[in-house]
C-alpha cells in the first residue's frame, strides 16, 4: 500500500500520542492509523476506573492523572511537526479541546486554565524533541504504516524495543524514583 503524506503525518501524530503515554505510565489498548467518521488515526486507552472524579476531586493524584493525560493528547501535534511542516487542524483542535477539557477541573478561571494549558503543551513539546525518545517515536510510526492497527501491548513492545529496555528496567526505574508499581 503506498504511503502518503498524510498518512505518515497521521502515524507519526498518533506514535506521539501513544509515546507520550507511554512516558506518562498511561495504560494503551491500542493504536491506529485507521480513519474513522471523526479521525484519521486514534490511541485507545482502557476506561478510566470508577473512582477517578476529577469533577468531586481534584486531589494530588487525579492531577498528575489529569496532567499526564494533557500532555499525550497535546503531543500528537508536536510528533507530526516533526515529520511535516503543517499539521491538521482538525486534529489539533480536537486534542486541544480534549487537553483543555480535563485540565479544566484543576483550574478556577479562564486565565489559569490557559496558563496551564501552555504549560502542558509546552512539557509535551519538549517531550517530543528529547532525542532519547526519537526511535521510539521512528519505531513506532514505521509499524503504524505497515500495520495501520497495533495492539497497545505491541506498542509497548515497540517503544520498548527501540530505546534498549525490557519491563523490568522500566520497573526498576519507576521504584527508583518513588512511583508506584502494579503488581
Amino acid at each position: 500500500m503506498r504511503v502518503t503524506k498524510e498518512l505518515r503525518a497521521t502515524a507519526y501524530h498518533e506514535a506521539g500520542h501513544a509515546v507520550a503515554a507511554w512516558h506518562e505510565h498511561l495504560p494503551i489498548r491500542a493504536v491506529s492509523v485507521i480513519a474513522d467518521d471523526d479521525t484519521l488515526g486514534r490511541v485507545h486507552h482502557p476506561p478510566s476506573p470508577a473512582s477517578f472524579r476529577p469533577d468531586i476531586d481534584a486531589g494530588p493524584r487525579a492531577r498528575t492523572r489529569i496532567e499526564a493525560h494533557a500532555i499525550a493528547f497535546l503531543a500528537g501535534t508536536h510528533a507530526e511537526r516533526l515529520v511535516v511542516q503543517r499539521v491538521s487542524d482538525a486534529s489539533w483542535s480536537e486534542d486541544r479541546r480534549r487537553a483543555g477539557a480535563l485540565l479544566s477541573y484543576l483550574c478556577g478561571s479562564a486565565e489559569e486554565e490557559g496558563a496551564y494549558w501552555n504549560l502542558m503543551n509546552i512539557r509535551a513539546r519538549g517531550l517530543m524533541k528529547q532525542d532519547q525518545l526519537r526511535p521510539a517515536l521512528d519505531a513506532l510510526a514505521a509499524a503504524l504504516l505497515e500495520h495501520r492497527r497495533l495492539s497497545g501491548r505491541r506498542a509497548r513492545q515497540i517503544i520498548l524495543e527501540a530505546l534498549g529496555l525490557t519491563e523490568l528496567d522500566v520497573t526498576l526505574r519507576r521504584i527508583a524514583a518513588g512511583q508506584k508499581v502494579a503488581s
